[in-house]
């Protein structure tokens, strides 16, 4: 097929195309009006431990911090974290749905932990993160 058979199929079912288009963008409008908003909160966690004086122990207490940074990001999304913030802000929710809603995360070799919470109720997100 060479360029004016395409043009030749575009004027004979234009009609047909402007209706499709105008389809989808009324279909994506009906979706973004009625569609919840979310809103996301953040909150960094700068995990440190006592240093010491040479090198060697600042290079030591780094590894193990780091370490167990890895580990809280595990245990953040568990009931035995989640269970008490339920508790604390009355949510009436499960554990395992309130972690649908909370991502933890650690950039590598660093020893900050971030947690980030989405939920439709922007005061709710930041009070649970």
């Amino acid at each position: 097929m060479e360029l004016s058979d395409y043009i030749r199929i575009l004027r004979k079912n234009w009609i047909v195309i402007v209706a499709i288009i105008l389809l989808a963008l009324g279909a994506s409008a009906v979706y973004s009006l009625a569609r919840t908003p979310l809103y996301q909160s953040s909150s960094d966690i700068m995990v440190s431990t006592q240093s010491g004086s040479s090198s060697a122990e600042l290079t030591q207490s780094n590894t193990y911090t780091q370490a167990r940074v890895n580990s809280w990001v595990e245990l953040a999304s568990s009931p035995k974290v989640l269970d008490p913030v339920i508790h604390e802000l009355g949510l009436a929710q499960t554990a395992a749905q309130l972690a649908d809603d909370v991502a933890v995360s650690s950039p590598l070799n660093t020893t900050v932990v971030t947690t980030t919470v989405t939920n439709a109720d922007p005061n709710l997100a930041a009070d649970i993160a």
